[in-house]
C-alpha cells in the first residue's frame, strides 16, 4: 500500500516534470546543476579563490542569487584582497540571513588576527559564537 503511494507520487512529478514548460523547468533548477557553478566550487575546494571568486561572481549576476556572490565574497576574505572589508558589509545588509556569514565573519576574523587586531579578531570571534 505504502510502495503505491510512493509510486503514485513519483508518477505524477514525472507527469507534471514533463507538461511542465520550460521556464518553469529551468526555475526549479539549483544551483549545483549550473556548469559554471560547479566549476568554481572546484576551483574553491582547491584553493584558487582569486579564479572561483571571478567565477562566483559571474554566476551570482546571471542568477541574482545570494549564494554565489557570497562565495564570491568569502574567496576574498580568504585571499585577504583589499576592500572586502565594505563588500563584507554590504553583502551582510543585502543577505542578512545568508548561510555563509558565519563563515565569512570566521575568515575576516583570522585576517585581524594575523594582521594583529586581536581586540577586533575577539570581537568577530565572538558575533560568531553568539549565534
Amino acid at each position: 500500500m505504502k510502495l503505491n503511494k510512493i509510486l503514485t507520487w513519483i508518477l505524477l512529478f514525472f507527469a507534471v516534470s514533463a507538461t511542465a514548460d520550460n521556464s518553469g523547468l529551468s526555475a526549479m533548477r539549483t544551483l549545483m546543476d549550473r556548469e559554471d557553478f560547479r566549476d568554481a566550487m572546484r576551483f574553491y575546494d582547491k584553493e584558487m579563490y582569486s579564479r572561483a571568486a571571478v567565477m562566483f561572481e559571474r554566476t551570482g549576476k546571471e542568477n541574482e542569487k545570494a549564494a554565489p556572490y557570497g562565495y564570491s565574497l568569502l574567496c576574498d576574505v580568504k585571499d585577504n584582497t583589499p576592500g572586502y572589508v565594505g563588500r563584507m558589509e554590504a553583502f551582510f545588509t543585502e543577505y542578512p540571513y545568508s548561510a555563509l556569514i558565519p563563515q565569512i565573519k570566521f575568515h575576516h576574523a583570522l585576517n585581524l588576527f594575523d594582521a594583529g587586531d586581536y581586540k577586533a579578531a575577539s570581537s568577530v570571534f565572538a558575533q560568531i559564537a553568539e549565534k
